[in-house]
């Protein structure tokens, strides 16, 4: 795990646009994570669905209003509660070595998890196309990123960072 220090050394670089991109987590690396993490999401919905919605009800119900709101309930605690446990990382974002972090705040706190996975992922349900903005922006922000100033790094890449910035790397 990262120490403190690298983090917050590292978010300042990024902030101050001194860290090259190589060292952020791009589309493609955040797609895959974002998909693992959904293929989890559709494997708790289908266990928690069918065990509850369905049985009291009947499979027909599969398209109703009430099922897609747990459906949507189950995709956002997924998120909040996996970022904030894990401080940073969802399993999909644990599995391709990426954490989230915030460019204002000296530490990611309950409120930056709160509105990033909370809020941000409702909207992201309903509009997924916004991730293609991070393509486009200077610190591979989505606009949920840059509602509460987050981005997303390699942490493997951490040390190289470090290494980087002690030899006073400007990009």
């Amino acid at each position: 795990m990262a120490s403190k220090l690298s983090l917050d050394r590292v978010s300042q670089a990024i902030k101050d646009f001194r860290l090259p991109k190589l060292f952020l987590a791009g589309f493609w690396i955040r797609f895959l994570a974002f998909l693992f993490d959904v293929l989890v999401i559709k494997a708790i919905q289908a266990i928690l669905l069918n065990l509850t919605l369905y049985r009291l009800f009947s499979p027909a119900i599969q398209d109703s209003f009430w099922v897609s709101l747990v459906e949507l309930v189950i995709f956002v605690l997924y998120f909040f509660l996996t970022t904030l446990f894990f401080k940073g990382q969802t399993p999909g974002k644990i599995l391709f070595d990426l954490r989230v972090i915030s460019l204002s705040s000296e530490e990611n706190d309950f409120k930056v998890y709160l509105f990033r996975e909370f809020f941000g992922k409702v909207l992201f349900y309903y509009f997924p196309y916004i991730a293609v903005l991070l393509v486009f922006s200077e610190k591979n922000q989505h606009l949920i990123d840059f509602l509460v100033d987050t981005t997303v790094i390699r942490e493997s890449r951490l040390e190289e960072v470090n290494q980087y910035l002690s030899q006073g790397g400007n990009d």
